[in-house]
């Protein structure tokens, strides 16, 4: 899942991306393309911070906001448990199906 939308600049709102999948509905934020590895973020991106089998996308969710996500996707249930950053985080249930 690491691509941009095309390869024009083409965006699209956030809002509009994650309609039906969240409450309350995220801001029209700008995405230029969809990341779960922290190293290949850049400006725009939305970042999908997901358990993997050796590691946790949560370890990194400073450093994609560091290198310009514009939102950082994250498990529900652990949402209310995470500091403060620097992008927005908004919390998806059962984040890796969707």
């Amino acid at each position: 899942m690491n691509m941009p939308m095309s390869e024009s600049s083409y965006r699209m709102p956030l809002n509009q991306l994650l309609a039906d999948m969240v409450e309350p509905t995220p801001p029209p934020l700008m995405v230029s393309g969809l990341k779960i590895d922290s190293r290949q973020v850049v400006a725009g991106d939305l970042f999908f911070a997901l358990q993997g089998v050796h590691d946790s996308g949560l370890k990194y969710i400073d450093k994609a906001a560091a290198r310009g996500a514009v939102a950082i996707l994250v498990e529900s249930e652990v949402l209310t448990t995470l500091p403060q950053c620097a992008a927005p985080l908004i919390g998806v249930d059962n984040l890796r199906n969707k």
